[in-house]
């Protein structure tokens, strides 16, 4: 099983291992809430939503803004969080297909 080690802050733990399915993290600029969030959304990917286990593999759906946010920032900051997990990446679809085969939609 491939393993990625992560540093967070108090807050971006709370946010990661929150039990709800629908949430927001409300912070200023450079407070981690992309790190965060990608976080939150591989370990979905992983089967793991707060705590909670989910099917594996799944699907989600990661949203910004704009599209230049989604691409220069959100897409970016999953890439390399992700690192080994991610098995492919489709540019055109703007999909990433995960290592345990679920998939992960930029919209």
């Amino acid at each position: 099983m491939t393993q990625i080690n992560l540093e967070l802050y108090q807050e971006q733990v709370d946010f990661v291992t929150a039990p709800e399915h629908a949430l927001g993290f409300v912070a200023g600029i450079g407070s981690g809430k992309t790190y965060a969030g990608a976080v939150r959304d591989i370990l979905a990917t992983q089967g793991q939503i707060g705590g909670e286990r989910v099917p594996v593999p799944n699907v989600g759906v990661v949203t910004a803004p704009t599209y230049n946010m989604l691409k220069d920032a959100t897409l970016r900051t999953f890439l390399e969080v992700a690192g080994p997990l991610v098995a492919k990446f489709n540019k055109a679809d703007m999909v990433a297909t995960m290592t345990n085969g679920s998939e992960v939609l930029f919209r």
